[in-house]
């Protein structure tokens, strides 16, 4: 099979895409895991014309890949300009997708045509576990601040039974550089750390407690790794989390949606 010539910017290593440029592979996917269709499943019942925020969602997959018939519209929100180049490329015209920091998503300049008050749900797919473990807490405080009470927040994270975490010999909520069992193992050269935080569910329960979210689900999915050399599966945790009132108990202000998605 044939490597991508799309490189990881952050690892110069190239990901598998069967010899198609990134957004040919993306629109060419059928599935992408358990944990997504749960989610595009859930997303049915909200309201027509409600934003779901997709966080760290980079080239646009889960946009992409959601059902044509369904009542909401995605905000693709990614620090990395290319990826969202690219995710502007492969969504449809009802999405969004936009450069800007997820640790601060009240301050968001949100697209023409999308209004903040249209919030009605987050998704955050295989990010929390990459992102310095200084951002976890105020990407889960930003997320608990824009949305509306009863809403729900769909997190994946890398899982402590994960190979690498097993590999590794990780703990629980450890931060560990995966690049030795992820690259150096199977004789790719790498120079920069591959830090990835190993969670279970007192390590999410400890990430969002007093940020007015909780946990209300949580489930263990996989999906290859997306690296041509490395055999393995990764194995992820899927949470689902419901905004049930702000970091000082008190409900935010705006739209409520009961436990099924309706006004």
């Amino acid at each position: 099979m044939l490597r991508t010539i799309e490189a990881d910017q952050q690892t110069g290593i190239d990901y598998d895409y069967g010899g198609k440029n990134q957004v040919e592979y993306i629109l060419g996917e059928q599935v992408l895991s358990p944990f997504v269709d749960e989610v595009y499943s859930r997303l049915q019942g909200l309201p027509p014309e409600s934003i779901v925020l997709d966080l760290g969602g980079g080239a646009g997959r889960f946009p992409v890949h959601a059902p044509e018939a369904r009542p909401w519209r995605a905000l693709g929100i990614d620090r990395d300009s290319v990826a969202i180049a690219q995710a502007q490329q492969a969504i449809g015209p009802q999405d969004r997708a936009i450069v800007g920091d997820i640790t601060r998503l009240r301050e968001l300049s949100f697209p023409e045509g999308m209004d903040p008050e249209q919030v009605a749900a987050a998704v955050s797919h295989r990010v929390l576990h990459a992102v310095p473990l200084v951002l976890q807490r105020p990407i889960v405080e930003s997320v608990a601040g824009v949305l509306p009470q009863g809403a729900e927040f769909y997190a994946s994270v890398a899982a402590i039974n994960d190979w690498k975490a097993e590999a590794l010999g990780a703990k629980p909520g450890e931060v560990h550089d995966a690049a030795p069992v992820m690259f150096g193992s199977f004789g790719v050269s790498r120079a920069k750390p591959f830090s990835m935080r190993f969670f279970d569910a007192d390590t999410m329960a400890g990430l969002v407690q007093g940020t007015g979210l909780r946990i209300e689900g949580v489930s263990t999915f996989t999906e290859p790794s997306g690296y041509a050399h490395i055999p393995h599966k990764n194995t992820y945790l899927a949470f689902m989390l419901r905004k049930t009132g702000s970091a000082n108990g008190a409900p935010r202000s705006g739209v409520a949606y009961a436990a099924n998605g309706t006004r």
